[in-house]
């Protein structure tokens, strides 16, 4: 899918930036594989990671 930049010339983005823009999403879903919890925000935290698991684990017992 291609997404003009804005700010560039004729709305080109440069070579290197394309890339990039898929680490964070990877990330994130990484950690969903890993802790079943979706993630929409960056940047996470390993205190929000564990914050996530617990809550997680409060659901699955009922409490």
């Amino acid at each position: 899918i291609e997404t003009p930049e804005s700010i560039g010339p004729y709305g080109a983005r440069g070579i290197g930036e394309h890339p990039v823009l898929g680490v964070a999403p990877a990330i994130l879903n990484a950690i969903y594989d890993a802790i079943g919890v979706d993630l929409y925000e960056v940047p996470i935290s390993k205190e929000k990671i564990l914050e996530l698991i617990k809550d997680r684990t409060k659901e699955k017992e009922g409490v």
